[in-house]
């Protein structure tokens, strides 16, 4: 399994930033956090920055899509929110574009990072509630 730790996932970020020629600006990071919802701290600054008068950045680099918003529908409101202002979404991991076929594999990957998780939950629940 590919090492998934902030660390890891900053660096293999940057690394991509670097490859495309864009400079990293600014870092959001939320330790332990979740991306189910949007209460987070970092999530909603990032989000204020990239809406704001001054922003100094227009394109948001995640690792993945599912550190950015587990909800598909809550994600693509806020993508295209963002992309009123200028500011695009790119997943290091999941490459895709804008046409509706690479909008549609983002779904796909977002869709198959939920079902992961949610398998991941319903197989840990039993596990815990029976830990001494």
């Amino acid at each position: 399994m590919a090492d998934v730790s902030i660390p890891s996932q900053r660096d293999l970020t940057r690394r991509f930033c670097e490859a495309e020629g864009w400079v990293v600006t600014t870092e959001f990071i939320e330790p332990g956090a979740s991306a189910t919802d949007d209460r987070r701290p970092a999530f909603q600054r990032m989000l204020d920055e990239a809406a704001g008068p001054e922003r100094r950045f227009d394109i948001i680099c995640v690792h993945a899509f599912s550190r950015f918003y587990r909800n598909g529908a809550e994600m693509e409101l806020t993508i295209r929110k963002l992309r009123k202002h200028g500011v695009e979404v790119v997943s290091v991991t999941q490459l895709t574009g804008d046409d509706p076929s690479q909008e549609l594999m983002r779904h796909y990957s977002l869709g198959s990072a939920t079902r992961r998780q949610t398998t991941c939950d319903l197989q840990v629940r039993p596990a815990v509630r029976g830990a001494p």
